[in-house]
């Protein structure tokens, strides 16, 4: 089951919604009849190539498992496309409580009773802050960089590890149109104000060599190990 850690903001609701979900949620994990996981990118193994993990909107990054299992939710999996607030509504319906309208949310047991998976979302939008937006079908997956004016296209059944950018292959020219037109959509359905490209992009490619840098306590082990010098060879204070 597909879900992305850069979920979309969900909209502010009234207090009293807040407290109900929080308590559908406590009851939920303190009683042990919904079990929960998904897992954060921070912690899966390496990616494919040589990228960094979280910060970019690759598969490796936002292809989290999510895992339910509770009374009236039959064994088995899904490639639906799903987003962790789609567990707002989904725990709602699970504790027959009233789902507040114009959520972006939609509850996942129409993938378990077959009643709605038929209509479910073909898609994904995928933010990150003012730098990249992407968008993907069953198949292709679009990236852009907002700051520097750059764009990938990644065939994800030939090429899942995202290694070979289409985005300027004269082959791919329709894909790459209906992607950026399927993209478009997203953006209006969600007033994303952040422009697309920019009349003055930053250089695409930085060379890091010889600047100090320090990772952050949240770093995995192997960022550390493949991106940054040993201690021992980091100048002095």
């Amino acid at each position: 089951m597909r879900t992305t850690s850069q979920a979309l903001r969900t909209r502010r609701r009234r207090g009293t919604v807040a407290q109900a979900a929080a308590a559908v949620l406590a009851l939920a994990f303190l009683s042990g009849a919904l079990p929960l996981a998904a897992q954060p990118a921070s912690e899966a193994a390496p990616p494919p190539s040589d990228r960094p993990n979280i910060l970019f909107l690759f598969e490796h990054s936002m292809r989290c498992p999510l895992i339910i299992r509770g009374p009236g939710i039959p064994q088995g999996s899904t490639e639906a496309f799903t987003y962790l607030h789609d567990l707002f509504p989904t725990l709602l319906g699970l504790a027959s409580a009233q789902t507040p309208p114009g959520i972006d949310g939609r509850d996942l047991a129409a993938l378990w009773s077959g009643d709605g998976e038929t209509a479910w979302r073909q898609g994904l939008f995928l933010p990150y802050r003012d730098l990249m937006r992407s968008v993907r079908d069953e198949r292709y997956k679009l990236i852009v960089y907002l700051r520097v004016n750059h764009r990938q296209l990644f065939d994800l059944a030939d090429d899942p590890d995202e290694l070979r950018n289409l985005a300027a292959d004269p082959a791919h020219g329709q894909t790459l149109a209906r992607m950026e037109a399927l993209l478009e959509g997203w953006r209006a359905a969600l007033a994303d104000p952040a422009p697309l490209a920019t009349a003055a992009p930053s250089p695409l490619r930085r060379d890091l060599t010889g600047q100090a840098r320090e990772p952050d306590r949240w770093q995995p082990q192997w960022i550390v190990d493949k991106y940054f010098d040993p201690p021992a060879s980091r100048e002095p204070d």
